[in-house]
């Protein structure tokens, strides 16, 4: 187990207004764990969708709840874990709808698992549904 890590941790009401800051503090983040501009405007859009989730589906709408965010940068790799205090659901009812159908909205989780390596959705969470996301940097 790695322990050589630091932890940043960023806590916010479930606003729409705030996603901003949520995207932006990635953004800089990832930049400081080595990402290049590309790499951490993606880590930012794995953030909007992953964190727009909460408020649509967890929370249904609900401005006043919090998502809490830990942020792990390692040597290796950058590791966000969302938390919330949502409804729970099992790992197998999160899916995006079919690609092939064009329509607005419904590809968040096609578009996290798609830039990630690794997405681990944990509905036991002592106060609520927890989201793993890591990304790996790359060996220069």
């Amino acid at each position: 187990m790695d322990l050589s890590y630091s932890l940043i941790k960023l806590e916010v009401r479930s606003h729409p207004r705030y996603l901003r800051l949520i995207r932006n503090a990635t953004y800089d983040i990832a930049l400081i764990c080595g990402f290049t501009e590309d790499e951490a405007k993606d880590l930012r859009l794995v953030i909007d969708e992953a964190c727009t989730n909460v408020i649509k589906h967890s929370y249904r709408h609900d401005y006043s709840k919090p998502i809490i965010l830990n942020f792990f940068l390692y040597d290796d790799r950058f590791e966000m874990l969302i938390e919330d205090c949502g409804r729970k659901v099992r790992p197998s009812q999160i899916r995006s709808r079919d690609i092939d159908k064009v329509r607005p909205g419904g590809l968040g989780v096609y578009i996290i698992k798609k830039l990630m390596d690794v997405m681990e959705y944990d509905p036991t969470g002592k106060d609520g549904p927890r989201l793993r996301l890591v990304k790996y940097r790359k060996k220069s």
